[in-house]
């Protein structure tokens, strides 16, 4: 029997089904890759197969499902160093349609657990100190909103989940201090530093600059409007825009798909023709 693959049309648009060959369910990754924390949303951001750049989403991936990337199908798993089981959203790191990190975020606690901190629209930014385990998620009231101060992360296993660079903007500098923190789906209107090891920032805007300082972390799927430095080892950076320079005397362990760019109107939006050549991490 001859197997094939066709686009389906309207609100299956994004699958790709396999026809009549019991085989996997082939999903193709929509526009978008925000989603609400408590859903189980897959992201990709890298390139695929044929080495184009590819950013989008799927729905929750049922059992042999697996997400078309150029002529490879992948299916990821929640595992890895920033991955302990968790129910949450997963971010997929791709580079030529191979999987190179997965970085997960805990599902959002019931109201009132006190591992999970709301900000809310009061623009309180003054989120638990030390505390291990925890989450930080943004109330919708904070939306279009900028949330004033500074933010430190001193503990560990942490992580700060935005709605959004559109909607979750803090006016300050953020600084991740502990291990294994992740960042994602906001715009941070001042400096950006990843201090201590296993740290990740995923789809944020800053415009100052950025500092890696710690080992095995990642930046992808960003805006960087100054400089960024990376001076730790084993660097995941993919698919990133950088406005300043950027200089690595660490040993960046993989860097692709990343452009310089030029806001030359000034408007904080990068439009594809402020868009320059790719740039590396050498040096």
């Amino acid at each position: 029997m001859h197997c094939s693959s066709r686009p389906l049309t309207g609100l299956l648009a994004s699958i790709l089904v396999v026809a009549a060959c019991g085989g996997p369910r082939q999903i193709a990754v929509a526009d978008g890759v925000q989603a609400a924390h408590d859903e189980d949303r897959v992201s990709i951001v890298g390139t695929d197969s044929n080495g184009d750049t590819v950013r989008g989403s799927t729905a929750t991936l049922a059992t042999n499902d697996c997400i078309l990337l150029g002529d490879a199908c992948i299916t990821p798993e929640a595992a890895g160093d920033f991955c302990e089981g968790e129910d949450g959203p997963i971010d997929v790191i791709v580079v030529d349609g191979e999987v190179v990190e997965v970085v997960c975020y805990p599902a959002e606690n019931e109201a009132g657990d006190e591992d999970t901190f709301v900000v809310g629209g009061n623009g309180d930014i003054d989120v638990p100190q030390n505390a291990n385990n925890t989450t930080v998620t943004f109330d919708a009231d904070t939306n279009d909103e900028a949330i004033e101060g500074d933010l430190v992360i001193d503990g560990n296993n942490v992580a700060v989940y935005g709605n959004g660079v559109d909607e979750t903007v803090l006016r300050g500098n953020v600084v991740l201090d502990g291990n294994n923190v992740r960042l994602r789906g906001l715009t941070i209107d001042g400096d950006l530093t990843l201090a201590k090891n296993n740290l990740a920032a995923m789809f944020v805007v800053v415009t100052g600059n950025v500092i890696i300082a710690g080992n095995n972390s990642v930046l992808a799927g960003s805006v960087v409007f100054g400089d960024t430095t990376i001076n730790g080892n084993n660097t995941v950076f993919v698919q990133n825009h950088v406005g300043g320079a950027l200089t690595s005397p660490g040993n960046t362990e993989i860097c692709e798909d990343n452009r310089a760019f030029d806001d030359e109107n000034g408007d904080g939006v990068i439009a594809s023709t402020e868009l320059g050549d790719g740039i590396g991490c050498e040096g």
